[in-house]
């Protein structure tokens, strides 16, 4: 019995990088059903310091790039300035192609253990790194094609930000089921329709992909390093992950055995 084993933890457990891990499932003596109150689902979990010192070998490349602006390189012209009017606005660029082969490994071998340990996915979609100057935002949307989860995780210096703007907005589950607890008594503001996610640095957050949302927009600052600065992409292929000393056909024996 699942239910009786599966709680939601306090904020400030630690993650298996040693980062503070806002929401996680964790294992408790099991008690009757009838005590159980169903916390609902989870759809947003956040991981602070995901990634360690390969965070900043990440950010120093990209600063290293853009330190000096009448330089001409190559990796100064792999960026797609994405434009879609009224919807999208921001710079965008391959992550495989822009760090080098060790430094990306680190990167997608981390996420796609907590992929495969946290979420039941097996893979993540190729990630892409993105910063936001003055006017860049993504509005409203719902990535639910490309996979079950999707995840942003963040390189940006954000107490040293000069901007505002940039914070990961989305649309809260009561918003989207918003009859069901209307009271014409009580008044609503922006902060109880969207919850708002600030791109700490190094910090992993991820999301049900189909919960509307968005990226608000970045004012006041017109140099790449002083910026929004994420990586992002989804988690993908949701199927059943075991580890151990057994393979999955040798356990498959065991379950389908008289």
């Amino acid at each position: 019995f699942l239910k009786e084993m599966l709680v939601l933890a306090s904020p400030g457990l630690s993650s298996p990088r040693g980062g503070a891990v806002s929401c996680v499932a964790r294992l408790r003596s099991p008690k009757p059903l009838a005590q159980y109150e169903d916390p609902g689902p989870e759809h947003l979990r956040t991981v602070d310091g995901f990634l360690g010192e390969t965070a900043e070998t990440l950010r120093t490349v990209f600063d290293e790039r853009f330190e000096e602006p009448r330089q001409a390189h190559p990796m100064r012209f792999c960026w797609d300035y994405w434009h879609v009017p009224s919807q999208y606005t921001l710079h965008r660029t391959q992550a495989a192609s822009y760090f080098d082969e060790d430094a990306f490994a680190a990167l997608t071998d981390a996420l796609t253990a907590f992929g495969q340990r946290e979420l039941g996915c097996r893979a993540i979609s190729p990630p892409w790194l993105s910063f936001y100057v003055d006017g860049c935002e993504q509005r409203l949307h719902a990535d639910v094609p490309q996979g079950p989860f999707a995840f942003v995780l963040s390189l940006t210096r954000w107490g040293e930000r000069r901007f505002s703007g940039g914070e990961t907005s989305l649309l809260r589950p009561e918003t989207l089921d918003y009859w069901r607890g209307f009271d014409s008594s009580v008044g609503l503001e922006r902060g109880d329709l969207v919850a708002e996610v600030q791109p700490l640095f190094d910090r992993l957050t991820v999301f049900d992909a189909r919960l509307p949302h968005g990226v608000s927009r970045v004012e006041g600052e017109r140099d790449p390093r002083g910026g929004r600065l994420v990586l992002h992409g989804w988690f993908t292929e949701p199927a059943p992950f075991s580890e151990g000393a057994l393979t999955e056909e040798e356990v498959g024996e065991g379950l389908t055995a008289p």
